[in-house]
C-alpha cells in the first residue's frame, strides 16, 4: 500500500511540474515581451543619457553608476522572487482537486512570470543613477515591477506589498542618489 501511494505522489508531482513547465513555455514570449517592453521604455526615456555614456569622460562615471545599482537588482528580482516559496508547495500538495488547484496553478504560472520578467532590472536599473531627474529614476525604479502592478488589478492586495516596496525603494535611492553624485561634483 505504501509503494502505491508513493507511486501516486511521484506521478502527482511529475504531472504538476509538467503542467507548471507547459504554461510557462506557453508564456516565454509574454515573459520575452515584457522584458522588452520593459527595456524599450527606459531606452526611450534614457536617449540622450545613452549618447552621453559614448563619451571618453562619463565612461568611468558609467561603470560606478552601474555598481551602485547592483543592490537595487538584487532587492527587485529577491523582491518579485518571494511568493514563490509560498506559492510552490501549496500548488504542489492542493488540499482538493477541485478549483482550487487550478487557481493554485495559475497563480504559480503567474509567479513564475513576474518573477522571470523581473531580470529586466539587468539592464533597467543601470540608469537609475545615470538619468539627471529624480523623476526618471522612479519611474525606471517602477517599470520592472509593472507586471507585478498589473496582477494587482486581477487581484488588488497585491498593490500594498507592492506599494510598501516602491517607496521604501524610492526613499533609498533618492538618498544614495544624492550622495553618490555628491560624490562626482
Amino acid at each position: 500500500m505504501y509503494i502505491n501511494d508513493t507511486l501516486a505522489d511521484v506521478l502527482f508531482f511529475e504531472t504538476i511540474i509538467t503542467d507548471v513547465l507547459f504554461l510557462e513555455t506557453i508564456m516565454s514570449p509574454v515573459i520575452l515581451l515584457i522584458i522588452a517592453i520593459h527595456i524599450f521604455i527606459v531606452r526611450l526615456m534614457t536617449k540622450k543619457e545613452r549618447q552621453e555614456i559614448r563619451l571618453p569622460q562619463n565612461k568611468n562615471f558609467w561603470i560606478q553608476c552601474k555598481k551602485a545599482a547592483l543592490g537595487f537588482k538584487i532587492a527587485t528580482i529577491a523582491f518579485l522572487f518571494t511568493p514563490l516559496p509560498f506559492i510552490f508547495p501549496s500548488a504542489i500538495e492542493p488540499t482538493d482537486s477541485g478549483p482550487a488547484a487550478l487557481f493554485f496553478m495559475i497563480l504559480l504560472g503567474v509567479s513564475i512570470a513576474v518573477f522571470l520578467s523581473s531580470f529586466s532590472t539587468i539592464y533597467c536599473y543601470n540608469f537609475l543613477f545615470y538619468v539627471a531627474s529624480d523623476n526618471s529614476a522612479s519611474i525606471i525604479l517602477c517599470i520592472p515591477l509593472s507586471a507585478l502592478i498589473l496582477c494587482s488589478a486581477v487581484f488588488p492586495p497585491l498593490i500594498i506589498p507592492c506599494a510598501i516596496f516602491v517607496l521604501i525603494a524610492r526613499a533609498i535611492l533618492l538618498s544614495k542618489k544624492k550622495t553618490f553624485l555628491q560624490g562626482y561634483r
